[in-house]
């Protein structure tokens, strides 16, 4: 999935990951990037846990999604 740009790796889990599986993540991240493919096609991708922290303090604020912005 990462390598399709349908997912990020998540390098909070990295620790979990052997030397090698970290190395295929990052590859594989790398690549989809380079080739604009999936979530990459956008000119800023807002990863999950930053989209997630953002939408949260919008609706403790009171503001909703329409609201959103880069």
């Amino acid at each position: 999935m990462v390598t399709q740009g349908m997912a990020w790796w998540y390098r909070a889990y990295a620790r979990e990951q052997t030397p090698q599986e970290r190395g295929q993540y990052e590859f594989a991240e790398q690549e989809a990037k380079a080739r604009r493919v999936g979530l990459w096609r956008d000119a800023e991708p807002i990863a999950p846990w930053d989209w997630r922290k953002l939408t949260r303090e919008q609706r403790q604020s009171g503001h909703g999604l329409t609201n959103y912005s880069r």
